[in-house]
């Protein structure tokens, strides 16, 4: 095991970091549903021998503006860090404008670490121990961002993509004006949650309530598979 894995990674979850990095494809961000696609089809019309009910769509990849990633780190999200930590290492890389901030009770700039070599990313997180796994303060960590970042990020066209379950130490009144600021300057804010997709599953803490006026697009965001298949519309 590479000496560099940050003290949060047991082997286990080195080993699905590791894996998931091999085998999970280049998300594709941005698509735009157009028109229908007549060949494809036709051609699902007959291999479902008739039964397919609807036309498929074409879809035009876009590339974005800007994307800005907030990544809750906290002891809650500690399960999916495994798995989102090399997506994010691939989403850095395919554009030059994504910058990727982590967050628990405070907030770094990981942008410039994630378009180093996957190695020296978990060199980089075992030096920065402190912020992972530990508490949220999640309207404070946004404003954090505002403060510092914004200058750089918040120009022309650019999408805010949270990423969090919405545990939150920190008090909701924050949390909404801090998304407040953002959608101010004009920017999108699409909330990824990991558990969207669960049964039974409502936005309900008090964070998340606090979300809603300003969220433009809820994904979820609980395996791999809604991670490469995420679309921003």
């Amino acid at each position: 095991m590479p000496a560099s894995l940050p003290p949060w990674t047991t082997r286990a979850k080195a080993s699905r970091i590791l894996r998931a990095r091999r085998s999970s494809r280049t998300a594709e961000l941005y698509q735009l549903t157009t028109g229908p696609d007549i060949r494809r089809t036709i051609r699902e019309f007959v291999r479902k021998g008739g039964l397919y009910e609807d036309y498929v769509r074409r879809r035009k990849r876009m590339r974005p503006g800007r994307l800005v990633v907030l990544w809750d780190v906290s002891g809650s999200m500690a399960e999916t860090i495994p798995m989102y930590l090399p997506w994010l290492h691939r989403v850095a890389a395919s554009a030059r404008d994504v910058g990727i901030f982590p967050f628990g009770v405070r907030l770094m700039d990981l942008t410039d670490a994630m378009r180093q070599p996957y190695a020296g990313v978990l060199s980089t997180i075992s030096a920065t121990s402190d912020l992972w796994e530990g508490g949220t303060e999640l309207g404070a960590a946004i404003e954090q961002w505002t403060a510092r970042h914004s200058l750089r990020w918040l120009r022309g066209r650019v999408t805010v993509l949270i990423i969090s379950d919405g545990w939150d130490s920190g008090s909701p009144e924050s949390v909404a004006n801090a998304l407040r600021t953002i959608r101010s300057r004009d920017a999108r804010i699409v909330w990824m949650h990991p558990l969207l997709r669960t049964p039974g599953f409502e936005l309900k803490t008090r964070a998340l309530v606090a979300a809603k006026p300003y969220v433009d697009q809820w994904l979820p965001g609980g395996t791999p598979r809604d991670l490469d298949q995420m679309v921003i519309s």
